[in-house]
């Protein structure tokens, strides 16, 4: 068996507001010496709007975006508060553009704000500081994912996208909107070497998985000792085997929304 081993300175993002000095918070604008959770010890279940509320949106934004006097009243203090003003809400700066697209972070204008991309209308947020690390980008992506549900993880299929790929360390990272069941990777993912037309089922020694934080699989392949022209990673194939999250669900691989579904990445050499 192979080895398985955002302070989102909303202000502006939607409204104008004043950033702040920024003082007492930390590179990515949380409190200095706090976890992010509000004292908390144990954290709330990742890629929830609970998660989001406690790490981002009450230390660091609601400085600005609290009460009945905020601005566009865009309010950020509460979990509520803030599913009512971002959800299906159009955007202050793009009104033609929703703050928060249930399933399409792509289409979400918070994740553009956040990610810096083009057309965005002023700058990439966190204003004035170094932007969201990957790892909190990941949490309200996966969030919008999964539907942008009020409570829990919501009811959509965990879905899969690439994350990364390093084609010279022979390395490829995916990441799942939701935990995996880590004993459903070994049958679920296999890698294919494309060698003279032919592509050829890698055996279980060519290559490892690895398994981070439930969401992040790293595939790391070791070449053989023929000519090879491209690497294929697939996950999920109905004739293979189907890849369950911890709830039991079999993964959305085609991303339609829907249980099952094939996802393949090659990388060419």
């Amino acid at each position: 068996m192979k080895r398985v081993s955002l302070c989102l300175l909303l202000a502006g993002l939607l409204t104008g507001c004043g950033a702040g000095s920024g003082e007492g918070l930390d590179e990515q604008g949380l409190p200095s010496g706090d976890n992010g959770n509000g004292g908390n010890d144990t954290p709330p279940t990742p890629g929830t709007l609970a998660q989001l509320q406690a790490d981002i949106f009450s230390p660091i934004c609601a400085q600005c975006h609290t009460g009945g006097g905020a601005p566009e009243g865009l309010r950020l203090d509460s979990e509520q508060s803030s599913f009512d003003s971002l959800v299906d809400q159009p955007s202050g700066q793009q009104p033609s553009v929703l703050r928060v697209a249930p399933g399409d972070p792509e289409a979400s204008y918070l994740l553009r704000k956040l990610e810096g991309a083009d057309g965005i209308d002023g700058g990439q947020m966190p204003l004035g500081m170094s932007p969201l690390s990957a790892t909190r980008l990941a949490q309200v992506r996966d969030w919008v994912e999964n539907g942008a549900p009020r409570d829990g993880v919501g009811d959509s299929p965990t879905s899969v996208s690439l994350q990364s790929e390093q084609s010279e360390q022979r390395v490829v990272t995916l990441r799942f909107s939701r935990a995996l069941s880590a004993e459903s990777l070994s049958d679920a993912v296999q890698v294919y070497f494309h060698s003279d037309g032919q592509r050829v089922l890698a055996s279980p020694e060519q290559y490892a998985l690895s398994l981070e934080g439930g969401q992040q699989l790293r595939i790391h392949w070791y070449l053989p000792d023929y000519p090879v022209t491209a690497a294929e990673v697939v996950v999920n194939d109905p004739a293979v085997a189907t890849l369950l999250d911890q709830q039991r669900r079999v993964l959305d691989g085609d991303r339609d929304r829907i249980e099952g579904g094939l996802f393949r990445h090659e990388i060419s050499f």
